[in-house]
């Protein structure tokens, strides 16, 4: 079972993703093969069932972009099954698509945590590290995707297989440039508060100058993510 999230475009103060990204959940596969199981799981068929259930409704809610419910429904299941990466990485894409960025950043990092190499969990992370402010992260992290992308490339053999790994090359490298390029739009604005409280520094009241240092530190934090801005984001894959 797949899907996908597709949002609209709003003006916020960082970039949204236009895809956000596609969930999978196979109603048919045995979710003991997610994650450790307890010795109690292990024995209650009826709880296991239960467990399932929470799982692909939430799935399902989340298809019909109920996010709320979907989310409620992964709760419930990481209750007991706290560590399931696939379940967290996609409660990480529904909190994103309710605007809940802290949320969903914490949800992403428990998704990606020890699964370094895992590829779409990565693209996620790196979308909500976008969407808190933390474009440095963010850069860092879509280019650890692309490169565990390009070492798994030779595990692709089916036509099948080649054409999904072309489309999350072309995502990832895509949603990097918009990642750099906000980056360099920010700094550009850095700039101008640095130049207002420089030059006008006698004209403007306390209050106003205050606010430009604000912003000019707000704008500060993605000076990292500039510094590869100009680099070559189409990887040799």
């Amino acid at each position: 079972m797949n899907f996908t999230i597709v949002r609209s475009s709003k003006k916020v103060s960082v970039a949204r993703p236009r895809n956000i990204g596609a969930f999978g959940a196979d109603p048919d596969e045995d979710i003991s093969e997610s994650t450790a199981s307890t010795s109690s799981l292990e024995e209650d068929p009826q709880l296991k069932n239960q467990l399932q259930l929470w799982r692909i409704q939430g799935v399902q809610y989340a298809e019909d972009g109920k996010f709320e419910e979907a989310l409620g429904q992964w709760q419930r299941y990481l209750l007991l099954r706290p560590t399931d990466h696939e379940v967290l990485e996609m409660k990480a894409q529904a909190h994103l698509a309710v605007d809940q960025v802290l949320e969903a950043l914490q949800s992403a990092e428990s998704a990606t945590k020890d699964r370094e190499d895992w590829v779409e969990g990565l693209q996620t992370l790196a979308r909500c590290q976008r969407e808190i402010g933390e474009l440095y992260l963010s850069v860092n992290t879509y280019e650890k995707a692309l490169r565990q992308l390009q070492e798994q490339r030779q595990d692709v053999s089916e036509e099948r297989g080649k054409d999904s790994y072309q489309l999350m090359k072309k995502e990832l490298e895509e949603e990097l440039i918009e990642v750099r390029s906000l980056a360099q739009e920010l700094t550009e604005r850095r700039q101008v508060y640095l130049s207002e409280l420089q030059h006008n520094a006698t004209s403007l009241s306390p209050e106003q100058q205050e606010v430009c240092r604000c912003k000019y530190n707000l704008a500060a934090r993605v000076k990292g993510a500039v510094s590869l801005a100009n680099d070559n984001t189409s990887m040799d894959l």
